[in-house]
C-alpha cells in the first residue's frame, strides 16, 4: 500500500535520532515533491517502524532507486531496550520483514536501495528476494575533542594542515555558483563530468539552509583568493562532508585538508561525529582513512523483478553501472 507520506512526514519530525536523508525536507530537495513516499508499519496504533523510498520511471521502466545526494535511509524501529534480547530480535525482524514486503509489492521493476548500518538483520529483505552487498563510509565517531580527532589523523595530513593554518582562513559563504564551478573543475581533472547538476545543487542547500542544517565553507588565502569551497550538512549526531573541491593550481598547498579540518573541528565542538561519505574507490577510502576515520557499513539491497528477457537484461546492466 502507497500511500503513507504524510504519516511519515508528521512522524518523523519528532525523532530526532534520524538522519537527515530521511527528512521531508531532505527527500523533497532530491527527489521531487512527488518523487517520494515512504511505508510505515504500526502495531495496536502506534508506529512501530518506518523507511522512505524514492520511486522513479523512465522509458516504462520503474525502479525504487537510492535518490542523489543520499547515501543510505535509516530504516526506523521502535526501540525495545526494555526487552529481552530474544524478543526484541523478534519484533525487529518481524517488522523489517515488513517493510521488505511492502516494499515488494510496490511491484518495481528494479530496486536498488541502501540501508544504514543502524539496521540490526538483512535476512527479511533476503528472503524478499533481495541482494545484500555490504558498503563503507568513512567516519570519525562523535564524542571525541578536536585535539583528539587532529592526533587520530596521519602524519602527513597533520603537517599538511599546519602548513595551511597560517596562510588561510575559513569563511562562510553563500554561492551554490562558486561551489559548483569548483566542484566542476575537480571532477574535470579527473576526467569526469559532474554527475550533478547544478539545479539539484541549488535545490539542496536551499532546503538545508532553511533547516539550519547545513554549512557552506570556503577557504581564503593570504592573497584574498578563494582555494577551495564544500556543502557540509548535518543532523543531530553527523556533520557529513557532501560536496567538497579545490582550485587546480591551489592543490598542493593543502587547502581542502584545512578545511575538512575546521569543519571536524566544528563537528567535535558540537558533540557530533563527521562522516566523510565512503567510497568503495581505494584512493579515496586511503585518502579518509588519513584523517583519522574509520570504515562503518552499511548496505545496499538490490533486486530485479521477472519479466521479458530483454528487460532483465537492460536492468542487469543499468544495476551494474549503479543507477
Amino acid at each position: 500500500m502507497e500511500g503513507d507520506k504524510k504519516r511519515y512526514a508528521g512522524f518523523i519530525k519528532e525523532r530526532d535520532e534520524i538522519c537527515i536523508y530521511n527528512m521531508p525536507f531532505w527527500l523533497d530537495a532530491v527527489c521531487g515533491r512527488n518523487g517520494w513516499d515512504a511505508i510505515v508499519i504500526g502495531d495496536k496504533g502506534e508506529t512501530v517502524a518506518a523507511l522512505p523510498y524514492h520511486k522513479k520511471t523512465r522509458y516504462g521502466i520503474s525502479g525504487i532507486l537510492q535518490p542523489q545526494f543520499t547515501q543510505f535511509f535509516d530504516l526506523w524501529l521502535k526501540p525495545l531496550e526494555s526487552y529481552k534480547a530474544e524478543r526484541a530480535l523478534y519484533y525487529r525482524t518481524k517488522w523489517t520483514g515488513e517493510i521488505a514486503e511492502r516494499l515488494s509489492a510496490l511491484d518495481a521493476d528494479f530496486y536498488v536501495m541502501n540501508i544504514s548500518g543502524r539496521l540490526c538483520n538483512g535476512e527479511p529483505f533476503i528472503w524478499e528476494g533481495f541482494r545484500q552487498e555490504v558498503r563503507y563510509s568513512f567516519v570519525i565517531p562523535p564524542g571525541l575533542e578536536s585535539g583528539e580527532a587532529l592526533s587520530r589523523m596521519d602524519r602527513t595530513t597533520r603537517a599538511g594542515i599546519r602548513k595551511a593554518t597560517g596562510h588561510a582562513r575559513l569563511e562562510e559563504i553563500d554561492d551554490t555558483e562558486l561551489l559548483y564551478r569548483i566542484q566542476t573543475e575537480t571532477y574535470a581533472r579527473r576526467g569526469m563530468k559532474n554527475p550533478w547538476s547544478k539545479e539539484i545543487c541549488k535545490r539542496l542547500y536551499r532546503a538545508c539552509r532553511a533547516n539550519n542544517a547545513c554549512r557552506m565553507a570556503a577557504v581564503r588565502d593570504t592573497q584574498g583568493e578563494i582555494c577551495c569551497a564544500g556543502l557540509y550538512v548535518f543532523d543531530k549526531s553527523y556533520v557529513y562532508e557532501l560536496l567538497a573541491g579545490t582550485v587546480t593550481e591551489k592543490r598542493p598547498l593543502n587547502y581542502k585538508a584545512f578545511m575538512t579540518n575546521e569543519m571536524i573541528k566544528f563537528a567535535c565542538d558540537t558533540g557530533r561525529g563527521f562522516d566523510l561519505e565512503g567510497s568503495m574507490v581505494k584512493s579515496i577510502a586511503e585518502h579518509n582513512r588519513r584523517f583519522g576515520a574509520g570504515p562503518v557499513p552499511y548496505y545496499r539491497f538490490r533486486k530485479i523483478c521477472t519479466g521479458p528477457a530483454w528487460k532483465r537484461l537492460a536492468l542487469s546492466y543499468k544495476l551494474q553501472k549503479n543507477i
